[in-house]
């Protein structure tokens, strides 16, 4: 039996304080959040297996954070991530594929 790695990611830094979501932080990440997104298209790769798939939520009137920390990654490997509104989602994908 091969071994399969699953590695879940929070969304990286956001603007303003990271305990709330306030509209006036805007629905992308921090200057920060964007440099950590690019370090880890590198980092991710050199400790585990390259991905076989990404998931993301979709953008929402809230958050493009998500989507915006897998990019760099997607690009690197050549993946496109796939967007989905809920994990309920995610699960029904990954068990009829």
């Amino acid at each position: 039996m091969s071994v399969i790695q699953i590695v879940i990611l929070r969304h990286a830094e956001k603007p303003g304080d990271p305990a709330q979501d306030q509209p006036a932080d805007g629905i992308s990440l921090s200057v920060r959040g964007f440099a950590r997104a690019s370090a880890l298209a590198y980092l991710l790769p050199n400790h585990y297996q390259s991905p076989s798939f990404l998931f993301a939520t979709q953008q929402s009137k809230h958050s493009n954070r998500p989507i915006e920390t897998v990019t760099p990654l997607s690009e690197r490997l050549g993946l496109q991530s796939t967007r989905t509104t809920s994990i309920t989602t995610t699960q029904t994908w990954l068990l009829d594929s």
